[in-house]
Parts: C-alpha cells; sequence; structure tokens
C-alpha cells in the first residue's frame, strides 16, 4: 500500500452541465476551472488573475472594484485589487480593462449557482502610504508593504459581509490551496494554512450552503509524496492535479455527468488525431463517426466549433 485512502463523503449536492460555477482564488482555481473548461461546463474562473488572501478573494466578489486604485511600475499600470495579469501600458488601458472584468465577473455571479473558493494563504500585505490590503504587491520595493497575518476572526467577519450581498441558493464549496508558499517558510506556511483550514471549517458550521472539499488533505495526507509535486516541489504535478479531479468528480458529479466526461474524453482524444493521409477513405470515415458522436451530445452542450473543425476537412 503507498498512499493513505481516506473516504470522502459525496455532497448531496450535484454539479451538473447546467450549472453555472464562478471559480476564484489560488492557481489551484485554474487547475479546476480548466477542468471543468475542457469538460464542457459552463463555468467562468479567476477573472482577475490569481488572488491569494481571503480578504482580496472576498473583496473581488462581492464589490466592483475601484478601476483607479492602480501603480505604474516600470512603465507598466497595475490594479492594486488585481493579479499582475491585469495590466495595461496606460492608465486609460488598465481603467477600461478593470470596468470591463469587473463587469463580467459580477454578471457571472449574478445568475452562478456554484462558487468554488480556492484560499491561498492567510498572509497578506497592507501598502504603507494608503493603508489599503493590496492583492498583489507587483514587485513594488517591499519596504513600501507591512506583511500582516490575517487571524480567523478577520477572515469570518469578511465572510460574513460578502456572504450578504450573495443569492440565498448559491452553493459555496470552498478549498485550501495544497501549494506550498515556500516564500514564507515552511513553519510560516503551515501556520497560514492551519488558520484557513480552520477558519472554512467554521464557516462549513456557520452556513448551510457552504461546503468544503479537501485537497489539501488529498495532496498532503493521501498522496503524501514528493513524487506528486512539480520541480519546484511546491505545485502539485499534473499526476496528482488529475487525481484531485477524479476525487471531486465523485464527490460532486452524478452518474450522467461523469459519463458524459468519458464520453468527451474520448472524443476529444479523437480529435486530437493527426492523420498521415487526410484523404484516405478510412480517415473520412473516421471524421463521420466522430461527427455523429458529436451530434449526439448537442442537447447537452454546444458542439458547434467542433463540428465545424471535423466538417471541414471532409472531402
Amino acid at each position: 500500500m503507498f498512499k493513505l485512502s481516506f473516504e470522502i463523503t459525496p455532497s448531496n449536492t450535484k454539479i451538473t452541465l447546467n450549472d453555472k460555477v464562478y471559480l476564484i482564488g489560488s492557481c489551484f482555481s485554474d487547475e479546476i476551472g480548466n477542468k471543468l473548461a475542457t469538460f464542457k461546463f459552463n463555468s467562468l474562473h479567476n477573472p482577475f488573475g490569481t488572488l491569494y488572501n481571503p480578504i482580496s478573494i472576498f473583496k473581488a466578489l462581492g464589490e466592483t472594484l475601484n478601476p483607479t486604485n492602480t501603480v505604474e511600475s516600470q512603465g507598466i499600470y497595475y490594479h492594486w485589487d488585481c493579479h499582475g495579469e491585469i495590466s495595461a501600458l496606460n492608465q486609460e488601458g488598465l481603467e477600461e480593462k478593470v470596468r470591463s472584468t469587473s463587469k463580467t465577473s459580477m454578471d457571472f455571479i449574478s445568475d452562478s449557482t456554484v462558487l468554488i473558493i480556492t484560499l491561498g494563504t492567510s498572509f497578506a500585505y497592507r501598502h504603507k502610504e494608503d493603508q489599503k490590503l493590496v492583492a498583489n504587491c507587483h514587485k513594488i520595493p517591499a519596504e513600501n508593504f507591512e506583511k500582516l497575518l490575517l487571524n480567523k476572526e478577520e477572515i469570518l467577519s469578511a465572510f460574513s459581509k460578502l456572504y450578504a450581498s450573495l443569492k440565498s441558493n448559491l452553493t459555496i464549496i470552498f478549498t485550501v490551496s495544497p501549494v506550498r508558499h515556500l516564500r514564507d517558510g515552511l513553519v510560516e506556511n503551515n501556520l497560514s494554512k492551519a488558520i484557513l483550514i480552520e477558519a472554512v471549517h467554521e464557516l462549513v458550521g456557520q452556513y448551510e450552503n457552504v461546503q468544503y472539499f479537501p485537497a489539501y488533505e488529498i495532496v498532503h495526507d493521501e498522496l503524501r509524496d514528493y513524487r506528486f509535486f512539480a520541480k519546484d516541489m511546491a505545485h502539485p504535478s499534473k499526476q496528482a492535479i488529475d487525481y484531485i479531479w477524479e476525487r471531486f468528480s465523485d464527490v460532486y458529479f452524478d452518474s450522467e455527468t461523469n459519463k458524459f466526461i468519458v464520453k468527451w474524453k474520448k472524443i476529444r482524444t479523437a480529435m486530437d488525431h493527426k492523420a498521415f493521409q487526410p484523404e484516405s477513405n478510412s480517415h473520412q470515415d473516421f471524421l463521420k463517426r466522430t461527427i455523429s458522436d458529436l451530434s449526439n451530445l448537442k442537447s447537452l452542450v454546444d458542439v458547434s466549433k467542433e463540428m465545424k473543425i471535423l466538417e471541414d476537412q471532409l472531402l
């Protein structure tokens, strides 16, 4: 036996292809978000880029960001409440990007049925000049910031304010990112994660529609081996991410959704096939069979793009 297995009780709330799923937070939200997008779920993940601390995550969810809360660094303009990927070469361009992103985010979450929040760290940074908490320091010198360790009460209070603005029938799934924040130090990273885990479990006890998916425990207690980490020894490897996805599927997808995922994986594999002789009868028959398989799924998901790619190859 090479790993410690543990049971995760399947959720009574199931995520289907008809749901609208919003994901936000640590880069782990990107990993799960990319999986959902691959399998045709109606999802949006990290529109403001990767966010790590709970206060910044809850702020991005609960309000339209002030487009002028910006900083210029080395000729590039950034927003204090966003990841560095939300940037522009001038102030006007950045403000427009922030307005557009905030609108997209607010519109999507307003009729989402599932919200997945991945908390990354309890450490946060406050800009000394204006005393505002920032989501990203954007490579501004460290002496401009005060490093803080958020406590459980601060996290619970910030979520309470966010919760009041969300739909009452929204299913909220928390995860704690298994990614190690090594720059904080191993001891400090473990303290940070412990605060997040304690806060999330208290939220699960307080709110009926709040759940916890143990991605952190799957990596650090079930897999528990450096072969499941990337070369930086901090991020989970592709194998680990695939395994977490399988566990997530078992917990949150019903049998019909899992059947669709199997079918879609087969079709994607077929579409990735590169023919040596695309004009051959065998390949043309293969295209027709795959188009037929896609057509059978039209009632479930939009397959028009995939069908056009294959139809354009027919002679």
